[in-house]
């Protein structure tokens, strides 16, 4: 990844998950970070990103909480922030939108339209 690209940081702490979608963007050419822990994932906002990628309902997470964080921050408010969770988190996927992020999905379509998300949403 040359020096100046700014990288998508996945912030989730499921890492089969999370490495899934590492994987996923660097097989499409997205410079891409994972994070596991809140610490990492401060550290990487710190260093500058071009996107996000967060498991909203991650153990130890408030999915909406970090949305509006990051959705209210001036740092990271033109970011785009793609969220994902259970499918069945419904109420959670409502709420992650109304609070400003940029996309929300179900774990699984996240894992099976990996690529066209990234290409709609970080292009």
């Amino acid at each position: 990844m040359p020096a100046e690209a700014k990288p998508v940081v996945v912030f989730a702490p499921d890492l089969l998950m999370r490495q899934q979608i590492v994987e996923g963007l660097k097989i499409a050419g997205v410079p891409v970070r994972g994070a596991a822990t809140q610490a990492r994932f401060a550290a990487a906002l710190a260093n500058g990103v071009s996107g996000l990628i967060l498991e909203l309902d991650g153990v130890g997470i408030d999915g909406v909480a970090l949305v509006t964080q990051l959705a209210t921050d001036p740092a990271t408010a033109a970011v785009p922030l793609v969220g994902f969770c259970a499918h069945t988190r419904v109420d959670l996927i409502k709420d992650a939108r109304a609070a400003g992020a940029t996309k929300v999905v179900a774990r699984g379509e996240l894992h099976r339209r990996l690529p066209q998300i990234a290409a709609q949403v970080f292009a």
